[in-house]
């Protein structure tokens, strides 16, 4: 499991190095995770989802994927209306758009280091439905936050290449058609830059310093992971959900912070400092709960 996330954090170590020796600045950061949105992110996903396989028997985990989103917005949304804390709008929504994405992708990596090709489909199954929210419900409450009025963030939602990017992989999916193989290479070539360019770009923005952001950061990775976690142990227990499922969903329910918070925070102008401190939390957190989960669950 391990070895599959050493050339992530080579490449995260490399931003700070970059960074520290002014290679590279924040501004440059911004313009990577931009690249990202409009180029990788849509070539990813026009390069798998057209031949994503369905299974009926698994047909429930993309529907828990989706839940996630809508799930962890409630928990946070009703948890600043008890506390009455006056907050910037731009942190507000860096905190909502934080703690609805859950970074499924390190999910998917450690399904597949563990089980194959079986634990990789039911990771990617439930990964299926979280990012359609992602690129829907979150991006749009993510743009609300940053514009502050509905019509902008709506446009700016209907003008998203990662939707539109869906919306022809899922008719292309079930129109069973599919790219030409010159086309496909090209998409594979562009969706390979998604992650190196994300991890570098989190390396680069990340400020080793939390004094700022300590709080703010700490209630959102409690929002995330562990709000995430006792969320998902209820869903296993009401769903009598069992071996690698059950496995699955704990995993997703209590998955760090996902990158897609430092691009929607970068796109939609919200509070970066914030987004790089908790998508880095939250990973460090989530390395020390994963082998207790893997402990305690016998699949």
């Amino acid at each position: 499991m391990f070895s599959n996330l050493l050339p992530l954090l080579i490449i995260f170590l490399l931003g700070i190095l970059l960074k520290k020796l002014k290679v590279f600045s924040t501004r440059d950061a911004s313009k990577f995770l931009l690249f990202v949105f409009y180029i990788s992110a849509p070539a990813l996903i026009l390069y798998t989802f057209p031949s994503f396989h369905f299974e009926k028997s698994d047909f429930i985990l993309p529907l828990l994927g989706a839940l996630i989103s809508v799930f962890m917005f409630i928990v946070s949304f009703s948890l600043f209306k008890l506390s009455h804390a006056k907050i910037e709008r731009k942190t507000k929504g860096t905190v909502y758009t934080a703690s609805m994405i859950a970074n499924t992708s390190l999910v998917i990596a450690i399904m597949l280091s563990l089980f194959g090709k079986s634990g990789m489909v039911k990771a990617q199954m439930l990964d299926f439905g979280n990012g359609l929210l992602i690129f829907s419900l979150v991006y749009y409450v993510s743009a609300l936050y940053g514009t502050g009025k509905p019509k902008s963030a709506l446009k700016k939602l209907l003008a998203s290449p990662p939707i539109w990017a869906l919306a022809i992989s899922l008719t292309m999916n079930y129109l069973s058609l599919s790219f030409p193989q010159w086309i496909n290479s090209s998409l594979k070539i562009l969706s390979q830059t998604l992650v190196p360019l994300v991890i570098f770009s989190l390396g680069v923005y990340i400020n080793l310093n939390l004094k700022k952001n300590l709080k703010p950061a700490l209630v959102v990775v409690s929002i995330r992971i562990l709000f995430g976690l006792i969320l998902g142990m209820a869903i296993v227990f009401l769903l009598h959900l069992t071996g690698l499922n059950k496995l699955v969903v704990l995993l997703a329910f209590s998955a760090p912070c996902g990158f897609n918070t430092l691009i929607f925070s970068s796109v939609n102008k919200l509070d970066e400092e914030l987004a790089s401190s908790v998508v880095s939390l939250s990973i460090l957190l989530y390395i020390i709960i994963v082998p207790l989960l893997l402990h305690s669950i016998h699949v």
